[in-house]
């Protein structure tokens, strides 16, 4: 369902992300782990082109590399930041 081969995100002259290759089944999921300044963000935010970055990324057998955000969302591809009063109203 989602094809991630080579993904590399740079900042200026700092290297986010180097290399990334990534697959997740239309039945699997798949964790990003690791600590601060890793590079999970940078990789979630390229997958949904929220962020400019290199490699190819493919979606349900099509190749989104160079799709806006808006179409990609529309394909079901749906990036949810984690952050602190998104929803102030609501409450756990």
């Amino acid at each position: 369902m989602l094809n991630v081969a080579g993904l590399t995100v740079d900042y200026g002259r700092t290297s986010a992300v180097r290399g990334i290759d990534l697959t997740v089944s239309a039945n699997g999921a798949s964790c990003l782990l690791g600590p601060n300044g890793a590079g999970k963000t940078s990789t979630l935010r390229a997958i949904s082109h929220l962020t400019a970055s290199t490699g190819s990324i493919e979606f349900d057998g099509e190749d989104i590399s160079n799709s806006p955000p808006d179409e990609i969302a529309r394909r079901g591809l749906i990036h949810v930041p984690e952050g602190r009063r998104i929803f102030e109203s609501l409450s756990v």
